[in-house]
């Protein structure tokens, strides 16, 4: 009981920092983006973090979304400058929803193409090639 209650407070607390941010920044001006982006991003890394947490739950769809907030995790901190750099040439507004939006496609669009690639040379793996003689 007392990790529900722990983990429920840490997403309370997050939610009104995000809902707080948001609202200084709709005022900030373009030299400020990179800042507000940024901060957006740790707070994004701080969700994924929360929820790595959960690892070691009984369930399994919340084991699965604490390994896949661990992926997401890191390929935050790993990408952090280029996902910067990307919301401020998609002129992405500094809003958490839209940021996490943003981010998730990039997370997303980057497994599908590792998982297609994978994909396609598990196949020609299978398929003999025309050089063999039998």
């Amino acid at each position: 009981m007392k990790t529900k209650a722990t983990i429920f407070s840490v997403l309370m607390v997050t939610l009104t920092l995000i809902f707080g941010f948001n609202v200084m920044c709709e005022e900030s001006n373009p030299g400020q983006e990179a800042k507000a982006y940024a901060y957006l991003l740790d707070q994004y890394i701080a969700n994924c973090d929360a929820k790595i947490e959960m690892k070691n739950s009984k369930l399994d769809n919340v084991r699965r979304a604490a390994a896949i907030a661990e992926l997401k995790s890191t390929f935050a901190k790993t990408y952090r400058k280029e996902l910067i750099n990307s919301m401020i040439q998609d002129e992405i507004k500094p809003k958490s929803y839209k940021v996490q939006v943003h981010l998730n496609d990039r997370f997303y669009s980057l497994v599908r193409s590792n998982v297609q690639a994978h994909i396609s040379d598990r196949f020609f793996s299978l398929v003999p090639s025309k050089k063999s003689t039998l």
